[in-house]
């Protein structure tokens, strides 16, 4: 997923309901939010973002951010919640997202053989 602008009050619940929707029709292992074209995160967008990232995780879905532009990293940090992602889950851009994700998933497939 990729938003675009700056996330604030009028826009955190849809952002979160989006998430959850996607989540439920797709199904996916991983959701990557490549957050570059996010100038600004308003707290309660970022807090709306948290709240997602749990029910993401209560069904199965991991969520990592992406390209995160310094004042939105700020208040990422200020809040706690790159304690709650890890390093692991916090990458520099889409690109390293996905190579994290198909070396993660290369690994599980290894495993499994």
């Amino acid at each position: 997923m990729r938003p675009e602008g700056r996330l604030f009050f009028l826009n955190a619940d849809y952002v979160k309901e989006q998430i959850i929707t996607l989540e439920r029709q797709y199904q996916p292992r991983v959701v990557v939010w490549d957050m570059s074209a996010v100038p600004d995160i308003e707290y309660s967008a970022l807090q709306a973002l948290i709240e997602g990232e749990k029910i993401l995780a209560k069904l199965g879905t991991s969520l990592w951010l992406a390209g995160l532009n310094p004042g939105v990293l700020e208040m990422v940090r200020r809040a706690g919640f790159d304690e709650r992602l890890g390093s692991e889950r916090m990458l520099f851009n889409a690109h390293a997202a996905i190579e994290r994700y198909q070396a993660q998933k290369s690994t599980l497939l290894g495993d499994a053989q």
